[in-house]
């Protein structure tokens, strides 16, 4: 094959393989996180700004994506508490930049000059993927808030 002609081919055998395949996080636990909300005492009511979503005990269904998430707890004849659901980077990002070369190894690459953009443009894609999807994210596993006494 001459030269002129592998750029292209390089280019739709990553396209190909990147509609084919998704990024580790996103794979592994999607876009949303569902989190459990305790209080002590139980039956406060649970808001995100002023929409209640929920009584404690109970299930919140939360965005990754989402970067500012504040609950606010309230229960009669105790003080309200603000939570904030801080998120953190999720170890899967670490698997698209390990992993992701590998998707293209079967997809026709032979060269050590494929091999090399395939190295530096896979991980960069699909933690791209991951990181605008919300799932290369993760928020606390469960909320438990202690409500003091007015």
């Amino acid at each position: 094959m001459r030269r002129g002609r592998t750029a292209p081919l390089v280019a739709a055998a990553m396209a190909a393989a990147l509609s084919l395949s998704s990024s580790c996080a996103t794979v592994a636990h999607w876009r949303n996180q569902t989190i459990p909300i305790t209080s002590e005492p139980s039956g406060a009511r649970v808001f995100i700004g002023d929409r209640q979503i929920g009584v404690t005990p109970m299930r919140m269904v939360a965005a990754r994506r989402d970067s500012h998430l504040v609950l606010r707890v309230e229960l009669d004849g105790y003080q309200s508490q603000d939570v904030a659901l801080h998120r953190s980077l999720s170890a899967w990002i670490a698997a698209d930049v390990a992993l992701g070369p590998l998707q293209f190894v079967n997809q026709g690459l032979s060269s050590s000059r494929e091999m090399a953009k395939a190295a530096v443009i896979a991980p960069t894609v699909f933690t791209g993927i991951d990181l605008l999807s919300g799932a290369a994210f993760k928020l606390p596993a469960a909320v438990h808030v202690t409500l003091s006494v007015k």
